[in-house]
């Protein structure tokens, strides 16, 4: 009796699925199947798409040789170069995911991130936009106790971090995001972080930090190291 009853619930929903627009189609798929990878293909190392150029989609890397300090792609990895791939810095606790936008007749649409899909113990505390100028830089930034979640999806910014964390080896990576290539880019506390807008027009960026600018009630000392303004080691060419 069950059995007859998912045949004819399948009949009925295949009957459904051809009467559909192809449109709304694709709107149903964007909301069942999320643009992130399921929470246990997290430690996946993916490297990125070789011969990829500056303004493309794959293109992550945007200064010369940097390819070779990145891990090779997974054999088969056709999924680089799609959206919720985790492309692998091998700085631990960074993730740097790609973003898809879902398109029809009304607009477009982007999912920034899942709860249920963010890393073990990163919660976002508040969310803030910025908007940076041509040519201008944010950072270097460091945080002692706070880690950023950012998001990347207007302009082009070229991303840089260093990592800082006491028994790691120094690493420096570099990647370009923005319009052509939407990141989702999560900075653990440690991780020194710059970004420069090196488009033409102003872009914007937003940030999920999972603690409080200044605390509970803006009481309490910023967590942040600038070292721009101290004239250490890491620093923007």
């Amino acid at each position: 009796m069950k059995d007859a009853w998912r045949r004819k619930v399948r009949s009925i929903l295949k009957d459904v699925w051809r009467r559909t627009p192809s449109k709304s189609r694709i709107a149903c798929r964007s909301v069942t199947s999320p643009p992130f990878l399921g929470a246990g293909e997290f430690a996946e190392r993916r490297g990125p798409d070789p011969g990829a150029g500056r303004g493309g989609l794959p293109a992550l890397i945007s200064h010369p040789g940097a390819a070779d300090n990145y891990a090779a792609p997974s054999p088969g990895s056709a999924r680089s170069k799609e959206a919720g791939t985790i492309v692998d810095l091998e700085l631990p606790g960074v993730i740097v995911r790609r973003l898809k936008r879902f398109s029809d007749d009304r607009g477009w649409l982007v999912e920034l991130f899942r709860d249920d899909e963010l890393p073990e113990g990163f919660k976002p505390a508040m969310g803030y936009l910025s908007v940076t100028r041509p040519g201008v830089a944010r950072g270097p930034h460091e945080h002692d106790d706070q880690a950023d979640g950012f998001v990347f999806l207007s302009g082009e910014f070229e991303i840089t971090l260093w990592e800082n964390r006491p028994g790691r080896e120094r690493v420096k990576r570099v990647l370009i995001a923005g319009e052509n290539n939407p990141l989702f880019l999560v900075v653990p506390a440690g991780v020194v972080h710059a970004y420069r807008n090196v488009g033409e027009n102003d872009a914007h960026v937003l940030n999920f930090p999972d603690r409080l600018y200044k605390g509970w009630g803006r009481k309490e000392p910023v967590d942040e190291t600038r070292h721009e303004d101290i004239g250490s080691e890491f620093q923007l060419d």
